[in-house]
């Protein structure tokens, strides 16, 4: 036995170093004394059978069991460990010994090991951890669309094991976010009640938790929007999978809107039309009790959707007979509600947009709400390749397809650049006239 500090009761065995040619190395200190042998110390007794969390981080505990080309880890990150290490019972710390004192002295540290008999037990609790990544991953690309594949490798994975060191904890986290998934998109939802419904708590998706923070990135990856950066962005990546967390930040705007005239938004919706104004509605006005949409009358059966503000007001002031409704790129909550309402009541949906990766990818959305009620408006080979560029080009990677009509897709990502939708207010009039 060595006199060691608390908690490094340990016991000890000589370790000979051998040369690359398998002679016994003969080291030297900086006096020139030799330095013959290394020892190595660990905790008495075998092997625990399991790895224990909470003594070693997760992060180190991976580290520590990852291969090394010598199979000792070395460096200040392992000098850091070693008492950790030692105390799991699993790893062994090895030390340069100086016999050339009077006294036996552990001298310089060398790095940490895997103890034999521990071996089994980290591979089965290596080969745990990557059943439950796989598992997570497997779960939530069946439920997510293709699109947000690439987010479940890259961050959910991640985001997950960096909330807890535990697996049971790691595999609840993974359960609830699928949960959560299965509710997306919704059709109009307060972010309580989808809450309430995926996970059994109205505050279980709140900003402040782990599950909010990581659903949140989710929504951002089902809607192909950015990773939020601030609560604006947290609010329009839930509001571009139908759900808001209040019912005013969610709205929409359009100009005569075919409201039902016993729908509570109907005299405001009109009031705004009679001032000459596109009407801007909320998702909690439109979310209140009756029938939201009035069924077509003679000579109108298109609900007319674009894509900018700007557009919807220069369409106003020509006070069209036509109804229009403005996504304002993703569609909202509220937009959307309008839209299934709409679909419900008879209309057809007539999508533009901007000619840009974002812009398109808008239009998709809405397309995809709008069922079999829906078609592009405008948005085809032709107009694109005859109307003047705007703006910043774009990379070819970022065009999405364009189902519709394919070639379009491919004309994109070939001439790579903008063609707003401002530039053809003159022809869009001219449709809403006719």
């Amino acid at each position: 036995m060595l006199g060691l500090p608390h908690p490094l009761q340990a016991y000890a065995a000589y370790h000979q170093i051998f040369d690359a040619a398998g002679e016994p190395a003969v080291q030297r200190d900086r006096r020139g004394n030799p330095r013959y042998d290394s020892i190595w110390l660990r905790l008495p007794g075998s092997a625990p059978t399991y790895v224990e969390p909470g003594i070693l981080p997760q992060r180190d505990l991976d580290w520590l069991t990852t291969p090394r080309s010598r199979g000792i880890h070395q460096g200040r990150r392992a000098e850091r460990l070693a008492e950790l290490a030692i105390r799991t019972g699993l790893f062994r710390a090895l030390y340069d010994i100086d016999r050339t004192n009077a006294t036996n002295e552990l001298g310089r540290f060398r790095g940490l090991q895997l103890r034999p008999e521990a071996v089994a037990v980290t591979a089965a609790w290596r080969a745990d951890q990557i059943a439950t990544e796989a598992g997570i991953i497997e779960t939530l690309r069946q439920q997510l669309p293709e699109h947000a594949a690439v987010w479940v490798i890259e961050d959910a994975v991640q985001a997950i094991k960096r909330h807890s060191e535990l697996p049971d904890e790691r595999r609840r986290l993974a359960d609830q976010l699928h949960s959560t998934a299965t509710h997306l998109p919704a059709n109009g939802i307060a972010r309580a009640d989808l809450a309430q419904r995926a996970v059994g708590s109205t505050h279980g998706l709140d900003s402040n938790r782990p599950l909010g923070r990581l659903a949140t990135r989710m929504a951002a990856a089902i809607a192909q929007l950015p990773k939020p950066a601030n609560a604006s962005d947290e609010r329009q990546c839930w509001d571009a999978v139908g759900v808001w967390l209040d019912p005013v930040s969610s709205n929409t705007a359009g100009w005569n809107l075919p409201i039902h005239p016993h729908h509570p938004a109907h005299p405001i919706n009109s009031g705004y039309t009679q001032a000459g104004q596109p009407a801007l509605l909320t998702a909690g006005l439109l979310a209140m009790p009756g029938e939201l949409i009035r069924m077509p009358t003679c000579g109108e059966h298109t609900l007319w959707v674009v894509e900018g503000l700007g557009v919807l007001a220069a369409l106003a002031q020509q006070r069209p007979r036509a109804s229009i409704l403005c996504r304002a790129g993703m569609p909202s909550t509220a937009t959307r509600t309008i839209i299934r309402a709409a679909v419900r009541a008879g209309w057809t949906i007539a999508v533009s947009s901007d000619f840009e990766p974002g812009g398109l990818r808008g239009a998709i959305n809405v397309l995809a709400c709008a069922g079999s009620a829906g078609r592009p408006w405008r948005l085809d080979v032709l107009t694109y390749l005859t109307g003047a560029s705007d703006g910043d080009p774009f990379p070819p990677t970022q065009v999405p397809r364009t189902p519709w009509e394919p070639p379009l897709a491919d004309a994109l990502r070939i001439r790579g650049q903008r063609v707003s939708e401002e530039s053809r207010i003159s022809d869009l009039l001219l449709d809403l006239r006719g």
